[in-house]
C-alpha cells in the first residue's frame, strides 16, 4: 500500500502489509495498533493505542516516524510528526524531507509529487500551496468530569491547513497534535481553543468549546 492514511479503526491499523509512504494515526487494538508484522517505509506510527505495541508490533521499519524508537530498521526518528491535522504536515514538521526516495511511489495522498528527499508519511508540504478556507471542529467524549481526569480530543479540521495549536486554558498551549489529551488540576470554566492556520489565514481560524470541570465527577455524554 502506497501514499495512503489509515486512521481511527478498532481492532488495528495494518496487519501483514508493505506500507510505503503511509500515515497510520488513532487506530487501537491489542497488538500493534498502527502495524503488526509488517515492513514500514517512510511511514508516520503515531497516536496510536494497543496492548503489545502502541505504533507498531513484530514488523520492521525504515525511515519512519514512530515512538519508542524501533530495534529493526534503519533512518527511523521518534521525534512528534507535527501533523497539522489528520495527515497534512505542518511546516515545521521533522518528518519534511527525511524520507528515502527509493520508497516513494506515485504521488501523495492529494495528487501532488514528493520532494526529494521525500517526507516521511503519506503527505508532502509544499510552501505556496497551503491556502485556501478553513473550518475547525473539536470532537471530545465529555463536557463534564473531575479536576486529574485526563480527556481526549480530536482536531477536524476542514481545509489545506499549515499549522494547529490547542490552548487549554490553564497555561497549557501544544501545537500540532490532531489527537490531544489533558487534565486540568483545579475545577472551573475552561474554554478551550482550537486555532488551524495557513497562507490564507496567517492568523488562524478558531473553533472554541465550553468545558466545565468540577471536584466530583459528572460525566454528560454528547447525544
Amino acid at each position: 500500500m502506497n501514499g495512503c492514511l489509515i486512521e481511527k479503526n478498532q481492532g488495528g491499523g495494518a496487519s501483514l502489509c508493505v506500507l510505503n509512504n503511509r500515515t497510520l494515526i488513532g487506530n487501537s487494538g491489542y497488538s500493534g495498533a498502527g502495524a503488526v508484522s509488517s515492513t514500514l517505509n517512510n511511514c508516520i506510527a503515531y497516536y496510536n493505542e494497543g496492548y503489545r505495541g502502541p505504533n507498531y508490533w513484530d514488523s520492521v521499519l525504515n525511515y519512519c516516524c514512530t515512538t519508542p524508537l524501533p530495534t529493526n530498521g534503519i533512518g527511523n526518528i521518534t521525534n512528534e510528526p507535527q501533523l497539522a491535522y489528520s495527515f497534512h504536515l505542518s511546516g515545521t514538521s521533522p518528518c519534511r524531507g527525511t524520507g528515502n526516495p527509493s520508497y516513494a511511489i506515485g504521488t501523495d495522498l492529494e495528487g501532488e509529487p514528493w520532494a526529494s528527499p521525500p517526507s516521511i508519511g503519506c503527505d508532502e508540504y509544499w510552501t505556496g500551496s497551503v491556502t485556501g478556507a478553513l473550518s475547525v471542529v473539536i470532537i471530545t467524549s465529555y463536557t463534564n468530569v473531575a479536576s486529574g481526569f485526563q480527556l481526549g480530543f480530536q482536531a477536524v479540521i476542514a481545509g489545506r491547513v499549515s499549522a494547529s495549536s490547542w490552548n487549554f486554558r490553564d497555561g497549557l498551549v501544544v501545537s500540532n497534535r490532531p489527537y490531544a489529551a489533558h487534565a486540568w488540576a483545579a475545577a472551573g470554566d475552561y474554554l478551550v481553543e482550537l486555532r488551524a492556520y495557513n497562507e490564507t489565514y496567517p492568523n488562524g481560524v478558531a473553533a472554541t468549546e465550553s468545558r466545565t470541570f468540577c471536584a466530583f465527577l459528572k460525566v454528560t455524554i454528547p447525544v
